[in-house]
């Protein structure tokens, strides 16, 4: 367990720019880091009812800081004087110019922005509170960029940013000489989800960003930058800042310019690198001051039990991406949990991750071994109306037979006993014999033959 604490506000939903936006980079620091899903909470539980929990968690956890996102975060002034009370330090971020602007200037928003200890913006923006507030660069993490669409086609370019005709002559011009494909407000494909928007990135040969002095977004240059793509982005005054090497980006400034550069067959310069948390988050904390105290568990039973709630409810909703963040959280907050690490075998078995299933399955076997009295058939949930130890069992055995690892097959049959020999051959025999594994169907019916 780490010395240090960050509480703080992501989304489990990987198509949201909060998706794993810091948690990973900020524990690769050395701080422990307890991801509270905001937006998945408010869906479950409500705003009142999440705001509790939300407390509870800080309480139960006591953090060195808490991180939250304005004004996504409905927590307001009297909750952060409470969670100040307990000498923790609050910062708040504030990431959407587009949010409407007479927030900003709201007496709500100006009174917690003064409970703050600090007020974070990545984007410059004209509230006259902004005054007020450390600007730093935008910032994410390898992990928030790792959601890929598989189906996404390939463009030989890609421009992604609002129609404008000027844009739309550029277009006409670039199509005489290469596919391409637009993406944002007006043009027919419309805007797509950032799943789709990193998959199209990752193969197109080049992507044009284009960007607006009064309405420039880092975001999208920032993940081309962190995923390797060839791009050319739109000059805007506020590129440089973002970047270790701003040298390395190519920019035009005009459509001719950019014109010339995609089409001609000059090498495109190795992608530049974005500024990170491990360089912005040691300043920011310089800033706060904070005090070591005594080592204390940082454990939340509140915040496992939400994990686990909102798990379920996601699996219910079809929603199995983020009911799998879900279940990795929870095995943090509750290590000697089986319930989770069991659902990720499950999920894994459903992805075709057999080594997963594998290593997963044997890790909920022994979590459950470690749990004192026999209850586990009543507990948990199963799906083959197999008692939980003989669905791990089936589910080892049928990723080891995709693995192709026959010895590993057959030393689990060996450890059954007769009844349950036969009970996971029953589940299992169909698929043996078109397979026509006789060995295995041998090893089964524990023919010595």
């Amino acid at each position: 367990m780490s010395n240090k604490r960050l509480v703080a506000m992501e989304s489990f939903d990987s198509n949201t720019r909060a998706y794993k936006w810091i948690e990973p980079e900020i524990t690769k620091l050395g701080w422990d880091v307890w991801s509270i899903p905001t937006t998945e909470l408010i869906d479950f539980l409500g705003v009142s009812s999440y705001l509790s929990a939300f407390i509870n968690v800080i309480k139960e956890v006591h953090p060195h800081v808490v991180l939250v996102t304005s004004p996504y975060d409905f927590l307001g002034s009297e909750a952060y004087d409470e969670i100040r009370a307990l000498g923790i330090r609050v910062i708040c971020l504030s990431d959407d110019v587009d949010y409407d602007p007479s927030y900003w200037n709201s007496i709500k928003f100006i009174n917690a922005i003064k409970q703050a200890d600090l007020w974070l913006v990545n984007q410059p923006f004209k509230a006259p509170i902004a005054a007020g507030a450390l600007m730093i660069p935008w910032v994410t993490t390898a992990e928030s960029l790792a959601v890929d669409d598989h189906n996404a086609p390939f463009f030989e370019v890609v421009l992604f940013g609002d129609y404008s005709s000027q844009r739309e002559s550029l277009v006409l011009r670039l199509a005489k000489h290469m596919n391409i494909a637009c993406f944002g407000k007006g043009w027919i494909a419309g805007e797509v989800t950032r799943g789709s928007r990193l998959g199209l990135m990752r193969r197109a040969r080049t992507v044009i960003l284009v960007s607006e002095e009064n309405d420039f977004s880092p975001e999208f240059m920032i993940e081309a930058a962190m995923i390797g793509a060839n791009f050319i982005v739109e000059l805007h005054s506020d590129l440089a800042r973002h970047f270790v090497d701003p040298e390395a980006l190519n920019t035009y400034h005009s459509d001719e310019e950019c014109f010339k550069w995609i089409t001609s067959e000059c090498q495109a310069k190795p992608a530049p690198t974005p500024i990170g948390w491990n360089v912005i988050w040691p300043r920011i904390t310089d800033k706060l001051s904070l005090k070591n105290r005594a080592h204390e568990q940082g454990i939340s039973s509140t915040l496992a039990l939400l994990y686990a709630a909102i798990a379920r409810f996601n699996k219910e909703r079809g929603q199995h991406r983020i009911a799998k963040v879900c279940l990795e959280h929870w095995i943090k907050a509750d290590p000697s949990a089986p319930e989770p690490v069991m659902q990720i075998a499950r999920y894994a078995y459903l992805l075709e991750d057999w080594e997963a299933v594998v290593q997963n399955t044997k890790d909920a076997e022994v979590l459950l071994l470690s749990k004192a009295n026999a209850w586990f058939d009543d507990q948990f949930e199963t799906h083959s109306g197999l008692n939980i130890f003989l669905e791990l069992r089936c589910l080892r055995i049928r990723s080891n037979l995709q693995l192709g690892d026959d010895e590993a097959v057959l030393t689990e049959i060996a450890a059954l006993n007769d009844k349950d020999r036969h009970t996971i051959y029953l589940q299992l025999k169909n698929e043996l014999q078109i397979r026509k594994l006789n060995h295995v169907i041998k090893a089964f019916l524990n023919d010595k033959k």
